[in-house]
């Protein structure tokens, strides 16, 4: 029963060049989002400094923990392969926000970074994180539990 539904949520490319691609990727992206964008938000929030509006009917103190829980604990949790496909979707939802709602009346290149990012969050949540993952070491040992 467990497997039935843990083994689709963990399995992703075992190549190794593509495996390593993801790894990548994985590692890129997320140092960029916590450096540029989650790091700056948990220093503004230790200082007492909040530069989001209400958005989507959050308060600009919860939509702001709300980011970084997102572009920090999800991003460590992707960087590392570990439950990707779960910590891509707080991911994907803060950069749709950024996009359509945050900067909606904005021209598309200040739109662009956030677009990137959905795009990069989107291909994680079809693909996976790769054969260099913890998901893909949790996937093996329910696949090889599974047999015995």
């Amino acid at each position: 029963m467990v497997k039935k539904y843990l083994t689709p949520l963990l399995q992703s490319s075992t190549d190794k060049v593509s495996g390593l691609s993801f790894l990548m990727l994985r590692i890129g992206a997320c140092s960029l989002m916590v450096y540029l964008h989650g790091w700056p938000k948990i220093k503004n929030y230790w200082e007492g400094q909040n530069g989001l509006p209400e958005l989507i009917g959050l308060s600009p103190e919860s939509g702001l923990l709300l980011a970084i829980f997102a572009e920090v604990i999800c991003s460590f949790l992707l960087a590392l392969g570990f439950l990707t496909r779960i910590a891509v979707i707080p991911l994907s939802f803060t950069m749709v926000v950024a996009t359509f709602i945050f900067n909606a009346d904005q021209a598309l290149i200040v739109k662009e970074k956030a677009i990137l990012y959905l795009i990069v969050y989107l291909f994680f949540l079809v693909a996976g994180a790769g054969k260099y993952s913890i998901d893909h070491l949790l996937a093996q040992k329910i696949n090889s539990a599974q047999s015995i």
